[in-house]
């Protein structure tokens, strides 16, 4: 409890330095990805998550913070190789909501192997298309990445908003724009960057008004 009370206080009197030590710390923790079958990496890093982001936690995608380590478990597993870098971070303020005490805005990269499980599971019309198979399994590819942070009055991460330029990276691989759109559009990835899940219009709706005055 006086930990508790010590790191409420410590926030309280000055917000804004917290949020950034607590974004970089969220890099770092997730530098190699998710994976729970790794028992030692996972517990430190669930730990993390459960101390930071809300259990509530929302975006335009999905609502929960289980389902966005299942996100992050898809990401490490589907690929190979999985880093995550921090490449710069500012605060933003509060956003306009009375709910955000600050907003922080970062951006990184995330590097990874493509592999047969990224194709079946996230591009599952292309495995049977033998030339842009052969060229995505086994290519490193960076993915850039844009986050936003949003920080409640108790210090803990309520909403985020995330943007991945998948297609600067499939450019990149497949030297062809042609095909670096058909990749896309078989992704079923979504344009933040999570594997899709199925959507409810009410659900997505009710989303949207939970989250702060979007910023990406």
């Amino acid at each position: 409890m006086l930990l508790h009370d010590s790191a409420t206080l410590l926030w309280r009197a000055n917000s804004s330095a917290v949020a950034l030590d607590l974004t970089r710390e969220y890099f770092r923790q997730l530098e190699r990805g998710y994976d729970s079958s790794d028992a030692r990496r996972s517990v430190t890093t669930e730990r993390f998550m459960m101390s930071v982001f809300r259990p509530d936690i929302v975006c335009r995608d999905f609502e929960g913070l289980r389902a966005y380590m299942d996100q992050w478990e898809k990401y490490t597993t589907f690929h190979e190789g999985l880093t995550f870098t921090l490449k710069s971070l500012r605060v933003l303020g509060t956003a306009g909501d009375e709910r955000s005490a600050v907003t922080v805005y970062a951006t990184g990269e995330l590097d990874v192997t493509f592999t047969q499980d990224t194709l079946k599971f996230l591009y599952p019309t292309l495995v049977h298309e033998r030339e842009i198979r052969d060229t995505l399994v086994g290519s490193r590819g960076s993915l850039p990445i844009e986050m936003a942070l949003h920080f409640d009055h108790q210090g803990c991460v309520f909403a985020f908003e995330s943007r991945v330029n998948l297609v600067s990276t499939l450019l990149e691989i497949l030297h062809s724009p042609s095909a670096a759109i058909h990749a896309l559009q078989a992704s079923i990835m979504t344009a933040d960057g999570h594997w899709q899940v199925t959507q409810d219009e009410e659900e997505a709706a009710r989303r949207e008004r939970l989250l702060p005055r979007q910023l990406l």
